[in-house]
């Protein structure tokens, strides 16, 4: 046996157990890489173009009185309209065109007829140029039927557009508005009825045409004796679509196929006990180019021989909704 001696010794220069070797690397970050750029394109500058603007004076006129409708026809574009510009005017309800005073200059009449409750349509050709910045004015002398016997606002229509392009064509028709004045006539004797209107509003396409339906009622205890006529005005780029037929006791007071000149429906219906009421839908279709969203168009209803009370809920704006896709 070894001495306790010898072993301390030999544990003593024993060599001492070697400790791992660790390999510590240096990490670099990474240069990040640089993105090279396209070349820019070159920047599209869009082609000055013409833009027509309708608006209209904000006239006002007792019943049995006359004014001019003054409408102004306004080039907000960045080019100027070099081709001649077609300008229609349908009066207001209520009002006639003034026949005692002549016509500007380049307007005719489209549609004559002394009813008030019928519309007449003025076209108007305004000859180029208008250059950008400035607008033309046409006056269009009206005069209000002593048969409207009530205080309020009532509407015709305008529409402005250039035999060539027209950057939008959504502000170049308006309600040509007229503001009905006192005093107020009086009523006159005869069978009293109390009418009124609604109607609900058809959205159009391209390739959807639509109907425009008219409830019509007789509030009570007023009952209609006589027969009651309605009429409905197209708006601007809609005609009545002709492959369809029109409701019972309906017809055609002005037909055009122009987009710039409406058409016109004229419908006679039967009395209406009180309380009761009757409804009919015209078929419309939109013309190919319509400006989108509403289109403004007009109807009325009125007694055809009784008295009528309360001519205020009488008419309205007969609206469409073009939602062709851009």
């Amino acid at each position: 046996m070894m001495p306790a001696s010898a072993l301390v010794i030999a544990w003593a220069v024993m060599p001492l157990p070697r400790a791992p070797v660790v390999s510590v690397e240096k990490v670099v970050p990474a240069t990040p890489a640089i993105a090279l750029a396209a070349p820019a394109a070159p920047l599209r500058v869009a082609p000055p173009r013409p833009d027509l603007t309708l608006s209209s004076n904000a006239l006002s006129v007792a019943p049995g009185a006359a004014g001019v409708q003054t409408l102004r026809v306004a080039n907000v574009g960045s080019a100027e309209v070099t081709d001649p510009v077609t300008l229609t005017y349908v009066t207001p309800t209520y009002l006639n065109v003034d026949h005692d005073q002549p016509l500007p200059s380049g307007c005719e009449m489209r549609l004559t007829d002394p009813d008030p409750t019928i519309p007449e349509v003025v076209t108007c050709r305004i000859p180029g140029p208008i250059a950008a910045g400035k607008e033309v004015t046409v006056g269009i002398p009206v005069a209000a039927t002593t048969r409207v016997r009530f205080v309020g606002r009532v509407r015709g229509m305008a529409m402005a557009a250039p035999t060539g392009a027209d950057a939008d064509l959504g502000d170049n028709w308006n309600y040509a508005q007229v503001v009905i004045t006192r005093p107020t006539p009086k009523l006159p004797d005869g069978n009293p009825v109390d009418l009124y209107l609604t109607n609900a509003v058809p959205a159009v396409s391209d390739g959807q045409p639509g109907k425009v339906t008219f409830t019509y009622g007789s509030k009570a205890p007023h009952e209609a004796k006589g027969d009651i006529r309605l009429t409905y005005v197209t708006p601007f780029y809609v005609n009545v679509d002709h492959a369809k037929p029109l409701p019972s006791g309906c017809k055609m007071r002005l037909t055009d196929r122009d987009p710039l000149v409406p058409e016109i429906v004229v419908c006679s219906l039967k009395p209406l006990k009180a309380g009761k009421t009757g409804s009919l839908a015209i078929p419309v279709e939109l013309v190919k180019g319509a400006p989108p969203g509403p289109l403004g168009g007009m109807a009325l209803i009125a007694p055809a021989t009784d008295v009528e009370r309360g001519q205020i809920d009488n008419f309205l704006a007969a609206n469409v909704v073009n939602i062709t896709a851009g």
